[in-house]
């Protein structure tokens, strides 16, 4: 699925895993990504989703302070793998479904974030509630402001390939478990973060 991600996107996972240690999480979920998203360093003015949460008032700090009171804080930060959670994996597959309801031919920020809106019923979820955010205002601010589609390209899928592209997209979020499991082994000794790091809630 990475294959698909735009430079900004990849930097946003490899920024989840490194918010996730540290708060001394064990796990990437969806407030990691929210987290990913804001805190990356990149074009502020040209990244769709930073731009729009920044326009209903969500902020870094604020965020990284709802996280710990709903979460926690971790005693210590995490070693070798760290997993996504299931919400977070399903943020990753929705984030390729909303490319293609776009015609996009990259999955970006802004694909992430809606994927994010997609998943209501998590911490990412319930921290951007806390937050005042209206999720249906914020994603139509998205929509509004992402780039046009190209129309039909080489990730338009006629909806009758709808259920087998559904179930490719389950088995690729398992491989990509794997592949970091593997990745981790491989580089272990290292800093400990990698080009591909795990994912969560």
């Amino acid at each position: 699925m990475f294959e698909r991600f735009s430079d900004s996107a990849r930097r946003v996972i490899v920024v989840a895993q490194e918010e996730a240690r540290h708060l001394h999480h064990n796990h990437i979920g969806t407030e990691h990504v929210l987290l990913g998203l804001l805190a990356q360093d990149h074009d502020r003015d040209h990244d769709v989703a930073v731009a729009v949460l920044q326009s209903v008032g969500v902020e870094l700090a604020a965020v990284r302070q709802v996280v710990v009171e709903i979460v926690g804080q971790g005693k210590q930060a995490p070693t070798g793998h760290i997993p996504f959670t299931p919400n977070a994996k399903r943020v990753l597959e929705l984030s390729l479904r909303e490319a293609l309801d776009l015609e996009h031919e990259d999955i970006d920020t802004e694909h992430l974030l809606l994927g994010l809106l997609d998943v209501s019923d998590s911490v990412a979820g319930e921290a951007l509630s806390h937050l005042g955010v209206d999720a249906a205002e914020v994603r139509e601010r998205v929509r509004g402001a992402a780039p046009p589609g190209r129309g039909p390209s080489r990730l338009h899928v006629k909806p009758e390939y709808a259920e087998r592209l559904a179930r490719i997209e389950s088995l690729l979020v398992e491989i990509l478990d794997r592949l970091q499991a593997i990745e981790h082994r491989l580089d272990d000794g290292e800093s400990g973060s990698s080009d591909f790091p795990a994912a969560g809630r």
